[in-house]
């Protein structure tokens, strides 16, 4: 498959701003001419997403659009207008700390997984394909295409790389939604039942997914080998009762780590027990959705992006020890007169 022919496929998912206005709230009036004129908020996507160890080389994979300038159209106390240089952007690779980044492709991908010997990367665009990667290099002319009907998405490889578990979004007359298994090269797609996100555990078990019924979030646990139809071997109910937008396993199978959407806090990392109970919430400030283990104790993930101002940790890369809450940031916005690059 030819590069332009991956845009194309991915073209729609890429990068798109729009101004959102809103009322802000006043707790004590002032005179109207003395307020800013900035009643509106400029959301935009956060610079770094994304993140994923890759399993036999060790660095962290991403998608990165930098910043290279903010204006302030409407005077310092209103938000910025970032200025995002598109011929910078694309998916990179950088060490664990940080340091020696290097762009791997120019397109934004979806939904990326690595193969567990780190030699494939599964990726979403409506489909889902697989692209080699070769002595460092991702191959984006040899590109196969696994699944032919359906939204497909967030495709995981099994721990022994045979299999790659994911989701189809699309009732229709090739099949309903839920949750899929098939064989890495796209055959023998069998659907499991309901369920969103699924994760292998990593002895190759069961799958973990999620599923939202009548205001309650549950995890189902899925023996994908021996599923009985709309039967999962535990359904467990999530405590806190929140939205889960993010989860996966440590490497030793001994922690659940998900990214948790609760109203009155906002997203933050928690991390639960194997199955998916006793949650304790790690990060205070903020996460966004995309975070990766890089050990069983260490996890990376994204800080809450805000766009109110310019911030050198707003949507960036932290490491964090899940026992201590011990905090390292790994990239930063420079200041906007700087080099932007990672």
């Amino acid at each position: 498959m030819k590069l332009a022919q991956l845009i194309c496929r991915v073209s729609t998912l890429g990068l798109f701003y729009f101004l959102v206005f809103s009322c802000n709230e006043i707790d004590n009036p002032v005179d109207t001419e003395e307020m800013p004129d900035c009643f509106f908020a400029i959301e935009q996507q956060g610079p770094f997403y994304r993140p994923i160890l890759h399993p036999d080389e060790g660095f962290v994979s991403y998608y990165y659009t930098p910043i290279s300038k903010v204006e302030y159209p409407h005077g310092p106390e209103c938000p910025g207008s970032y200025i995002m240089p598109q011929e910078k952007s694309g998916y990179w690779k950088m060490d664990q700390d940080g340091g020696s980044f290097e762009k791997l492709i120019d397109v934004q991908l979806y939904g990326e997984s690595w193969s567990p010997d780190g030699k494939w990367l599964a990726f979403g665009a409506g489909n889902l394909f697989k692209m080699p990667y070769i002595d460092g290099v991702l191959n984006v002319n040899m590109i196969k295409q696994l699944t032919q009907t359906g939204w497909n998405h967030h495709a995981v490889w099994s721990p022994n790389g045979e299999w790659i578990a994911l989701n189809r979004s699309l009732d229709d007359n090739y099949g309903p939604s839920g949750i899929y298994i098939m064989r890495n090269d796209g055959r023998g797609k069998k659907h499991l039942g309901r369920g969103h996100n699924p994760q292998w555990h990593p002895y190759g078990e069961f799958l973990v997914a999620t599923l939202n019924d009548d205001g309650d979030h549950f995890f189902l646990f899925i023996d994908p080998f021996n599923p009985k139809k709309s039967d999962y071997y535990k359904k467990i109910k999530r405590e806190p009762n929140a939205s889960s937008l993010r989860y996966s396993y440590s490497p030793n199978g001994e922690y659940l780590a998900m990214i948790l959407e609760r109203q009155e806090l906002g997203s933050d990392l928690w991390v639960a027990d194997e199955n998916g109970q006793n949650a304790k919430r790690i990060t205070t400030k903020g996460a966004e959705r995309d975070f990766t283990w890089l050990d069983n104790r260490h996890v990376l993930f994204v800080t809450r992006y805000s766009d109110g101002g310019w911030n050198t940790n707003s949507g960036t890369f932290f490491k964090i020890d899940i026992h201590t809450g011990e905090k390292t940031q790994i990239t930063r916005l420079l200041h906007e007169e700087n080099s932007i690059l990672p």
